[in-house]
């Protein structure tokens, strides 16, 4: 039936249902456990519970290792797989109808493994600091670098021997689907970047794209080196592990204090921890589904576009603005650093790009006289590889320049048609 057409509808229809089987499940292994016989048999049954964790722990670790998987990841998924998965329980009473478990040894499994499973969880949750402590000691030599890296890893690292030469670049950590999207976003810009990546398989598949990938895990101030981390201009942080954005925030802020560091979350909590470490730019993945989604809403109800940018952008710049107050508390220390948008309500800085056949390509800014007709000011021009920092009355604009202007939001957003292919 998966290959029929009915497929996706029969998909819709169970899956509903799933939560409540796995409810059914859990509440009739625990309704199979003899209370009295876990009670009478505590410590021995503790003991066992133990003995398995380490087991199972140690045969995932080595499994992993052996697969190439780098130091943290191998530890972690070796806890994680340290419970008895639930198809044991269709064994073990398989085993009880053909006689071949006594009851005792039935209700001995029964426990252990639901001991295990009630374990696992809270073991995951509390091994990232000791396991980060592990990788961190394993590293101080050649040998444990190769295997905090991976097995495999070497002939990855020959390739990548030296370090890129390139400056004013990005640095993009974790190539999953936002990584991508930014790599894509980048390459379309014209700006430099550079891919680090923990997973060997990924970045031998894009190395053979061309992909600018390498291998490492950006924990490590090595790694970051590697990537240029003391030239970079901007640092995006494109993975969910929080442990490990905060350790990759730190250490890139010890490298390179004047990175710029854009990194995602999805609980708002973390917002205070990443920005205390130094993360310059916080996007909330949970604020910014409801902004879409209000986004959407708009269009069904024929907003005109230019209305729904508008409302979008107030509902951005009024939600993070609220989200800096609570995430930085300025009402006890003087903040030195002036912002913008904080310091001068109602200014707003946007990036826009020339296209060919405007009305102001070929035109110098004296001639164009912004500041009079349209109430901006340009600030800087990038045109290719090369940017105008302080840009004067004879600064020709020309097609493809990009243009940094300052204003009011209505003006800039008034403006922006110039900058395209429209004519006064």
């Amino acid at each position: 039936m998966s290959d029929s057409q009915y497929s996706k509808q029969a998909m819709g229809n169970i899956l509903p249902l799933k939560d409540a089987f796995m409810c059914f499940f859990f509440v009739s292994v625990g309704m199979l456990l003899d209370i009295n016989y876990l009670l009478d048999n505590l410590q021995i049954l503790v003991f066992a519970t133990l003995a398995l964790i380490i087991v199972k722990s140690i045969a995932g670790v080595v499994a992993n290792l052996f697969l190439g998987a780098p130091l943290r990841t191998t530890i972690l998924t070796g806890l994680a797989l340290s419970q008895v998965g639930e198809f044991s329980f269709v064994l073990s009473r398989l085993g009880v109808e053909y006689s071949l478990l006594t009851e005792e040894t039935y209700q001995a499994f029964l426990a252990v493994s639901i001991l295990t499973m009630g374990a696992a969880p809270f073991l995951i949750n509390a091994a990232y600091k000791p396991v980060d402590f592990i990788v961190r000691k394993v590293s101080e030599t050649p040998l444990g670098m190769k295997i905090v890296n991976g097995f495999y890893s070497s002939s990855l690292q020959e390739e990548t021997d030296v370090e890129p030469d390139i400056k004013d670049h990005i640095i993009i950590v974790g190539f999953g689907f936002s990584g991508k999207a930014i790599s894509n976003a980048a390459k379309t810009a014209g700006i430099p970047y550079i891919i680090v990546e923990s997973d060997p398989e990924t970045v031998k598949q894009e190395k053979m794209k061309g992909e600018s990938i390498q291998y490492g895990d950006a924990v490590f101030g090595a790694v970051l080196e590697h990537a240029g981390i003391k030239n970079a201009r901007v640092l995006v942080i494109a993975i969910s592990d929080e442990a490990s954005t905060r350790r990759i925030v730190e250490k890139a802020k010890e490298l390179n204090p004047n990175v710029c560091i854009i990194t995602r979350v999805w609980d708002l909590q973390e917002m205070e921890y990443l920005n205390d470490l130094g993360a310059d730019e916080i996007i909330p993945e949970e604020y910014e589904t409801s902004v879409e989604i209000f986004f959407r809403i708009l269009r069904k109800y024929l907003v005109p576009q230019e209305d729904i940018e508008k409302l979008v952008n107030d509902l951005r710049s009024n939600g993070y603005l609220m989200m800096r107050k609570l995430s930085v508390d300025t009402s006890t220390e003087f903040n030195s650093e002036f912002s913008l948008k904080d310091g001068l309500p109602g200014v707003d800085i946007q990036v826009v790009k020339v296209e060919e056949g405007s009305n102001f390509d070929g035109k110098t800014l004296a001639d164009l006289e912004l500041r009079k007709k349209y109430r901006v000011t340009v600030l800087s021009i990038r045109r290719d590889s090369e940017m105008i920092y302080v840009p004067d009355g004879n600064s020709l604009i020309q097609a493809k320049d990009v243009c940094v202007i300052l204003g009011e939001p209505k003006d800039l957003f008034n403006i922006r048609k110039f900058f395209e292919n429209v004519h006064e």
